[in-house]
């Protein structure tokens, strides 16, 4: 088999705290921290204890959240309905 040299052209992406690749790096080179306190609206606070060993509950309540984003999953050929019940729910 032949070797073939490949070029990466593009690149897209989403994360916390970048919309885009370019401020994603910018944030890395920038040591930006991108975490925040878990939105209510994301994760109810009941869900979360102080002990460090809870049961059925959380002890950290900072994570990378995306917010104001919408997915399709018929871009992908995947039936919304097999999306039902995944993380984030959004739907």
């Amino acid at each position: 088999m032949k070797k073939t040299d490949v070029a990466v052209i593009g690149l897209s992406c989403v994360f916390p705290g970048a919309q885009d690749a370019n401020t994603f790096w910018q944030n890395i080179v920038n040591k930006v921290d991108s975490t925040q306190w878990a939105p209510v609206d994301r994760i109810d606070p009941v869900h979360f204890s102080d002990s460090t060993n809870p049961v059925d509950r959380f002890y950290c309540q900072r994570g990378g959240f995306i917010p104001d984003y919408e997915f399709d999953p018929t871009v992908f050929g995947i039936l919304p309905l097999a999306v039902e019940g995944t993380e984030p729910t959004i739907y």
